[in-house]
């Protein structure tokens, strides 16, 4: 029950239907209705209810993405969280559709399949989307919504639906039902600074409860007409620039005007010859190798060069020049001009016949090894023979067997690359190139092990100790006889004598005085 109140108070049943279960089938169509219980409701918030029906999908269902575009009329503001889908009455998985704001009122909502790939409306399925308005403050009269639906690649459809507000609850005053058009802006055609003229262009106004439609061409020098039909129940107001019509729509006349502009005069190209690019051919190195030729473009004015082609000897590469703004090519020698303005040469890259020189080796001698036979060490035992190879530019040297006394080993050498072994002495040359030297170890044979020195005991002498130059009886011996000769010599003699006597000396001494 809606209850009026003013000079004269009065109620009007309402009966609110809530969604019910879609049927079988449904039709691209949009619905409003007031939320509150009180349409003097002093509360802005969720008093208006949209809901969008798409249509029911075929046997193909619907392409993806179907896009709704929900432009709402003045006086209200499309409530972005309120926006919820329904798949055959049953809440929509969020996702298969998202919704963004559009302008500073308006709702943008897409909706796609389950799976990339799949209709956004599946065969047989109900789609539809249910949001809210809230008032802007002193709104009253009349609130329309316009949603355009595009499905696929298909045109776009324009779904409508109106809510009547009566003025009870507001300070509104005059006749709610009747509604005033509003001109369009209009952008006149223009003159740029080159002499050409811009579109000229028009916008329509948003005023609700009234929808505007253009006919004629928007062009320069055209004349066209802007068509305002009012809603369902209202009639339009009388106002400067429109005429009312006998079917209650109103026409407001556009002159798109013709500037006069001054057109530049044109500006004639300046011509430019291309320069011949400077070709270096390949030519052949010391060593019998090709160098790679090159192509190198000029640097012209109003002329950009491109080279087509691999830069190698042997092929053939095409240069082509191209005129920049404002110019135009010219003939030049060598060059071909084509009917697209570019102009081109073609290159010939030579291939040189180059002779590798032969490279004569170089001659290595090989060295001898240095060989040490095994040899009898101090302590008795045997050193193990050694054999070292020589190091000689171009020659690389191996040693086979193994080395040990008795035994034979071969050492070979063997030239390095751009090298050859000449004859030497004690080398044998092979046929591979090689040369080989053959040492042998001379057998060890038998080390004597030394005697151990023996300490005698010295005790004290009972006789004065012989003179040094008397023989085992205490005499003197004949100084014509020379002494025997063991091997030793005299000086060694009377040094170990000297050594001997001292020791014995210092035993007696330490003797006599151990016995005090």
């Amino acid at each position: 029950m809606l209850q009026f109140s003013g000079s004269n108070s009065w109620q009007m049943p309402l009966t609110l239907i809530p969604d019910g279960t879609p049927g079988t089938g449904q039709s691209l169509s949009k619905v409003g209705w007031w939320l509150s219980g009180d349409q003097g409701a002093s509360s802005m918030e969720n008093q208006l209810g949209w809901v969008v029906y798409l249509d029911t999908g075929d046997e193909q269902g619907a392409d993806t993405p179907v896009i709704i575009t929900d432009t709402p009329g003045s006086g209200y503001q499309i409530d972005l969280d309120s926006v919820e889908g329904f798949s055959n009455g049953n809440p929509l998985s969020a996702s298969r559709f998202t919704a963004e704001r559009v302008g500073s009122n308006g709702v943008k909502i897409v909706l796609v399949g389950n799976y990339p790939g799949e209709p956004a409306v599946y065969p047989d399925e109900n789609v539809y989307f249910k949001y809210d308005g809230d008032l802007l403050p002193g709104e009253n009269g009349i609130f329309t919504n316009s949603a355009t639906i595009t499905e696929g690649s298909d045109d776009p459809r324009i779904v409508e639906a109106e809510i009547l507000r009566d003025g009870a609850g507001g300070d509104g005053s005059g006749d709610g039902r009747r509604l005033t058009p509003v001109a369009p802006t209009v952008e006149q055609a223009k003159c740029t600074d080159d002499g050409t003229v811009t579109g000229p262009s028009l916008t329509l106004a948003e005023t609700g409860g009234i929808s505007y439609t253009v006919v004629g061409d928007i062009e320069a020098g055209e004349s066209i007409h802007i068509i305002a039909t009012p809603a369902k129940n209202f009639t339009l107001a009388e106002t400067t620039g429109w005429t009312l019509n006998e079917d209650g729509t109103a026409t407001f006349e556009v002159v798109l005007t013709t500037p006069e502009c001054e057109t530049a005069p044109p500006v004639e190209d300046k011509k430019a010859a291309p320069d011949a690019p400077e070709v270096v051919q390949a030519t052949c190195n010391a060593d019998g190798t090709v160098t790679d030729p090159t192509v190198g473009v000029a640097e012209t004015e109003g002329v950009a060069y491109t080279v087509d082609g691999e830069v190698k000897a042997g092929n053939t590469v095409t240069v082509t020049a191209t005129a920049k703004d404002g110019y135009k090519l010219s003939e030049a020698k060598g060059w071909t001009l084509n009917d697209d303005g570019t102009a081109t040469i073609d290159i010939v890259l030579g291939t040189p016949d180059c002779q590798t020189p032969p490279v004569e080796d170089k001659e290595a001698a090989p060295v001898a090894p240095t060989v040490e036979q095994a040899t009898c060490n101090a302590d008795g035992t045997v050193t193990d023979p050694t054999v070292g190879v020589a190091e000689t530019e171009g020659v690389a040297y191996t040693v086979d067997g193994e080395v040990k006394a008795g035994n034979t080993v071969t050492v070979t050498a063997t030239p390095k690359d751009g090298f050859t072994l000449t004859e030497t002495k004690g080398w044998t040359l092979n046929e591979d190139g090689t040369a080989t030297f053959t040492v042998t170890f001379e057998e060890a044979g038998q080390c004597a092990a030394p005697t151990a020195p023996v300490t005698p005991d010295v005790d004290e002498p009972s006789e004065p100790a012989p003179s040094p130059n008397s023989n085992d009886n205490g005499q003197t011996p004949d100084e014509s006889k020379p002494l025997a000769n063991t091997g030793f010599s005299t000086g060694l003699v009377a040094l170990a004598g000297a050594l001997v006597m001292g020791a014995g000396l210092l035993v007696l001494k330490l003797r006599r005085e151990t016995s005090k």
